[in-house]
C-alpha cells in the first residue's frame, strides 16, 4: 500500500486528542504515513507543541497559527470552495459535516474503516473530524499526550507539594458553560450529594475541582473550604495561556486517585485515560 492520511482534528482539546489517537492507530495498522494538521482557533488557541511534548511522535506534525483556505471545514458560509479544492487535492475525503461520511467517522465499525482505507490503495485520504473513528490503546494515548514543560510547570503550581505529599485527592470535573447535555444530566446538586457522602466518611479527603464556571468554584469552596482546591484562573479557550491552564488541569485530574466526571464529556474521559484511573460519571 502507498496510502497516506492527512488529519485535521477539530473541536476542543479532548476531542482533538481522540481524533489524533484514532488516526495514529489506524496509520500504524495499514502502514500509512500520517500528517496531523493542528490549527490554533478561537475555541482552542494553542498549538500541539504548547500543550504536549513533540519528540518521538509517530506522525508528521504541521502546526498553524490560524486557519488556511486549504483546511477550512465543509460549510456553506465558505460556499464549499475549500471542499471542492480538497476533493481535487486528495484521493478521498472524510468529514464530520458530510452525512455520507459519518458512517466512517462516528460510531464506526473498525473493520469498516480499515476496509475503506485499504480500498484507497494509493494517494492521500483527508480526514476532518472531532471523533474517535478507530480504536486505540491507552498506552498509545499516553505516549502521544505528554505534558509540555509549560503545562508541567502549571500542573505543579496547581497541585503543590503539600497536596502531593498526602493521599491523592479525588478529581472533580464539572462542566457547565458550553455543554447542554452535561449541564442537564450532571447537575451540581448531584455532585454536592456525592461530596457530602465522601466527606462524611472521610472528613480529611481532598478534592481537585476542574470546572469552566467560576460560580461553581465559589459554591463548592464555600461548602468545603478545607477540602476543595482549584485553579484561581478563569477558564478560557481563546488564549494560549488559557489552553495551557486547561491542559494542566486535565493532567492534574489524571494524577488524582479517581475522577467524578460530567456526563458525555470527553475531557473527563481523557483525564481518566491519561492517568489510568477510575472514572465515575455523576448523572441523573
Amino acid at each position: 500500500m502507498n496510502v497516506s492520511i492527512t488529519l485535521v482534528p477539530r473541536g476542543g482539546l479532548a476531542n482533538r486528542m481522540r481524533a489524533v489517537a484514532s488516526a495514529s492507530a489506524l496509520a500504524t495498522r495499514i502502514g500509512a504515513k500520517l500528517n496531523v494538521v493542528w490549527i490554533a482557533t478561537d475555541d482552542l488557541a494553542a498549538l500541539y507543541s504548547d500543550l504536549f511534548l513533540t519528540d518521538n511522535l509517530p506522525f508528521r506534525l504541521t502546526e498553524l497559527q490560524r486557519r488556511r483556505f486549504a483546511y477550512l471545514p465543509h460549510r456553506g458560509k465558505y460556499l464549499y470552495l475549500p471542499t471542492l479544492w480538497q476533493s481535487v487535492r486528495y484521493s478521498s475525503t472524510l468529514r464530520d459535516e458530510r452525512r455520507r461520511d459519518r458512517h466512517y467517522l462516528i460510531d464506526a465499525e473498525p473493520e469498516t474503516v480499515y476496509a475503506f482505507f485499504r480500498s484507497v490503495g494509493t494517494g492521500t485520504v483527508f480526514v476532518d473530524t472531532c471523533h474517535q473513528f478507530y480504536p486505540f490503546s491507552a498506552d498509545l494515548y499516553r505516549s502521544l499526550f505528554r505534558p509540555s514543560p509549560n503545562v508541567e510547570k502549571r500542573v505543579r503550581d496547581l497541585m503543590p507539594d503539600t497536596v502531593r505529599g498526602t493521599a491523592a485527592p479525588v478529581g472533580l470535573h464539572i462542566r457547565r458553560t458550553d455543554h447542554i447535555q452535561s449541564i442537564q444530566s450532571s447537575p451540581l446538586e448531584l455532585f454536592e450529594k456525592e461530596l457530602k457522602d465522601i466527606v462524611a466518611a472521610d472528613p480529611h479527603r481532598r478534592f481537585y475541582l476542574a470546572t469552566d464556571d467560576d460560580a461553581t468554584k465559589e459554591r463548592l469552596r464555600s461548602l468545603y473550604p478545607a477540602n476543595i482546591f482549584t485553579s484561581p484562573a478563569t477558564a478560557s479557550r481563546s488564549s494560549r495561556q488559557g489552553m495551557i491552564d486547561g491542559a494542566a488541569e486535565m493532567f492534574v485530574l489524571s494524577r488524582c486517585q479517581s475522577i467524578l466526571g460530567s456526563f458525555n464529556s470527553s475531557y473527563s474521559e481523557a483525564a481518566a485515560m491519561l492517568g489510568d484511573i477510575s472514572l465515575k460519571i455523576i448523572k441523573n
